[in-house]
């Protein structure tokens, strides 16, 4: 349960550092850069944060 407090807390809060934008922009193609960008902001830290678990 409280695990999907976390979830929830961390998809309202989501935030995304300048740095990791131009991180993502070097690594992905333009279209995948666009992609990226057009997926709502919880998706986008959600995917940065399985990216970098890497």
């Amino acid at each position: 349960m409280f695990y999907r407090f976390y979830q929830f807390c961390s998809a309202v809060h989501a935030r995304i550092d300048p740095k990791e934008y131009q991180w993502v922009k070097k690594i992905l193609t333009k279209k995948e850069y666009q992609l990226f960008l057009q997926q709502p902001l919880p998706d986008q830290r959600h995917a940065l944060d399985v990216a970098l678990e890497i």
